[in-house]
């Protein structure tokens, strides 16, 4: 052991002593980690990507309603802005996991308004849809169901989250 030791308000610590205390603090890893995080991400971004790009894009193209001209500029203005709307939660949610900040409040808030905008949806889009729905309808609603699943599991184990820092594949 060094004998040469610095007094520090009145206390006797050896340089060793000094370096460990100065040292960058390692984040502990949980005992309990969920593997899950990455895998939810990744289809999060997935059908996020899938969505925006379908109602910015094509949005005339998952329903097929007699009664409903869907060449109408608000028909297209709705769903472009149902786009952007899930867009900017998705921008909210990433920021929120990747720099810890509030995850589980802004993961149930993600989760309220995507769980009304779903059923939302199912009343007002899928229900007035008298003819049979069309595959991509199915797809959809499989892929909107499945997200709030991800986005739920990922808030509720909040707790059993990557230790920072965060990556979206971590």
């Amino acid at each position: 052991m060094n004998a040469k030791a610095e007094n520090v308000s009145g206390f006797s610590i050896s340089k060793e002593e000094l370096a460990l205390l100065n040292a960058p603090l390692k984040q502990i890893q949980p005992k309990s980690v969920d593997l899950g995080f990455k895998h939810r991400n990744i289809f999060l971004i997935a059908a996020v990507g899938y969505l925006v790009g379908r109602n910015l894009f094509f949005p005339g193209l998952t329903f097929e309603f007699p009664m409903l001209d869907k060449s109408q500029p608000a028909f297209l203005l709705a769903n472009q802005a149902k786009a952007f709307f899930m867009f900017a939660i998705s921008v909210v949610y990433v920021v929120s996991y990747t720099r810890d900040w509030h995850f589980q409040r802004v993961g149930f808030i993600a989760f309220g308004m995507m769980l009304s905008i779903f059923i939302r949806d199912l009343l007002g889009d899928f229900v007035l849809n008298h003819s049979p729905l069309s595959t991509v309808s199915i797809v959809e609603i499989l892929l909107r169901f499945g997200m709030l699943v991800c986005i739920l599991l990922s808030a509720l184990r909040d707790s059993r989250a990557p230790s920072m820092p965060r990556t979206l594949w971590s």
